[in-house]
């Protein structure tokens, strides 16, 4: 192992994001020739992306006296990804609540919910075979009033026929 080989590893960070209206803002209350700066801290969550930290002030001082009344910093990512999750867990709490479905039932919610959503052609198959069978339906119907009409029509022909008879 050379002296230059580091034995862990280092996550390159992805970017920066700062607040356009903070940055205008500051743009124009510039007081020395350095300017204004954003204070910028690694996200808690991810720790891979620099974000802008809103527990400092422009010069890198603390803002808030008590670190307990610090904010979490965190990037857009993570929080947009904190939303949908909170988001789909809602979303399975209500329909656990409203349908009242067994395990069974979920499986199979999530199987059909997973295929419409990976698989789109499979569904419109699924719609074709749909429609196949509903003109099946209509044929088969068809065959079954053509076949009591004939049974209803032998039944009168049978009934004429002992009336025939008797008489």
């Amino acid at each position: 192992m050379s002296e230059r080989d580091i034995p862990y590893e280092i996550l390159e960070p992805e970017y920066v994001e700062v607040d356009t209206m903070r940055v205008s803002r500051m743009r124009s209350n510039l007081n020395n020739w350095w300017g204004d700066q954003i204070p910028i801290a690694i996200c808690v969550r991810c720790k891979r992306r620099y974000t802008e930290d809103p527990n400092s002030d422009s010069v890198g001082e603390p803002m808030h006296e008590d670190p307990e009344d610090d904010l979490e910093v965190v990037c857009n990512d993570c929080l947009e990804q904190a939303f949908t999750d909170s988001l789909k867990k809602g979303i399975e709490e209500v329909i656990d609540e409203r349908l009242d479905l067994s395990e069974n039932d979920r499986t199979s919610l999530k199987k059909v919910v997973e295929l419409v959503v990976t698989e789109p052609e499979k569904v419109l198959e699924l719609k074709d075979l749909g429609n196949k069978v509903r003109d099946l339906e209509k044929q088969t119907n068809r065959l079954w009033m053509v076949y009591v009409g004939a049974i209803l029509a032998l039944l009168i022909a049978l009934a004429a026929l002992v009336v025939s008879v008797v008489t």
